[in-house]
């Protein structure tokens, strides 16, 4: 049976399960939407600095994540999603013992839902408050990376349904603390080296 083009996650894996995974989300046409590179160091401008913010907030909302290394770079960002064990509330993860290795490029769930057409504008589904007891999974926290901080820089720019973001991103599964280690190291390099990233574009706004 062919696979579907925008369909290129790991067959049969639940993206929920405790472990950490390492995603990359890339704006829309490449654009440099975020600021840019000086001397090796990224300079966050106005909606990169949104970005950030997003992110270090979405603990306060799913609850059986936490956030890892992430730098936002001038059209993508990096990062290392947590997922907690149910029974863990505070800190660790646990690496999937049966996930394979490999770079998979993933499409999150794009429809909106009733729930989140009627919640007020610029908030998220949970409350930070609140011990939600569903477990979210990688899809469900990159679509609110990607909803809350698009929805803040349109909002920023007067530009109401601009995609900010490509549809698909990238995630690979965590097997280890080796492996952790590595990916850790290249989003701490990744402003220095971004002359000769795949992802660096000729693309400015």
């Amino acid at each position: 049976m062919k696979r579907r083009k925008n369909s290129l996650r790991l067959p049969d894996y639940d993206y929920s399960l405790p472990g950490a995974y390492f995603i990359t989300l890339c704006t829309q046409h490449r654009l440099h939407l975020f600021g840019h590179i000086s001397d090796g160091k990224m300079i966050l401008n106005e909606f990169g600095k949104i970005v950030e913010k997003v992110w270090i907030n979405l603990p306060n909302h799913y609850p059986n994540m936490a956030c890892g290394e992430f730098v936002v770079m001038p059209n993508h960002v990096h990062g290392v999603v947590k997922l907690k064990p149910k029974e863990h509330t505070k800190g660790g993860f646990e690496n999937p013992e049966n996930a394979k290795e490999g770079r998979f490029q993933t499409c999150p769930n794009e429809p909106r839902s009733n729930v989140e057409q009627n919640r007020e504008k610029g908030g998220f589904e949970t409350h930070p408050n609140k011990i939600h007891p569903k477990i979210h999974g990688i899809p469900e926290i990159v679509r609110a990376l990607k909803t809350f901080s698009a929805r803040k820089i349109n909002e920023c720019r007067n530009s109401p349904g601009i995609s900010v973001w490509q549809r698909n991103y990238w995630e690979r599964i965590v097997r280890n603390e080796r492996a952790l280690q590595a990916i850790n190291r290249y989003i701490q390099n990744n402003p220095i080296k971004w002359q000769l990233d795949r992802l660096n574009s000729d693309c400015v706004q």
